[in-house]
């Protein structure tokens, strides 16, 4: 009875924040609303936990979704454009870098669970990796709510300062 409650906390919280028009809406609601489910629980309540099979169809049907974006005259942009696709992934991927370290040396988490967390990627395919990695997902998905947001909320302001120094 307890997965049908959480489930369905998850569903409203998703459908919610779609109706609030919230960015990533479906699945940050979904969040909040199994969040929400679980503090109403309380400390040391017994958290029910998905089958192993229906998380391969969720993670699978994240994989399909990611992937339905592809076109095939991506290749052909990319290879027109790859110097600075390079050199942009190669500058968030050094500043993932340097994140996992703090995240690290802080002690919050291992050195992959670190990565994760600090890595650029979408929310949802960096949250699935690391649900498969354990203990270790709460902390990774928070990390990447946060990094999520700060980009959303920041993102027209940034765009704005850009235009004005670029021109």
């Amino acid at each position: 009875m307890q997965m049908f409650f959480m489930v369905l906390c998850g569903v409203v919280g998703g459908v919610g924040f779609i109706w609030l028009k919230i960015p990533g809406g479906a699945m940050v609601g979904a969040m909040a609303g199994t969040i929400l489910y679980l503090i109403f629980l309380g400390p040391g309540a017994r958290v029910p936990e998905f089958p192993p099979l229906l998380q391969h169809v969720v993670y699978i049907a994240m994989g399909i979704l990611i992937g339905s974006v592809f076109r095939p005259e991506l290749f052909e942009l990319f290879w027109s454009k790859w110097p600075v696709i390079v050199i942009s992934t190669l500058l968030l991927l050094t500043g993932g870098f340097i994140g996992a370290i703090l995240l690290y040396k802080s002690g919050l988490l291992s050195p992959t669970g670190a990565y994760l967390a600090s890595s650029p990627g979408g929310l949802n395919a960096v949250a699935g990796i690391a649900n498969q990695m354990g203990s270790e997902a709460p902390l990774v998905v928070l990390c990447q709510t946060v990094r999520l947001y700060t980009v959303l909320v920041s993102a027209p302001f940034i765009g704005k300062l850009l235009q004005i120094f670029l021109k």
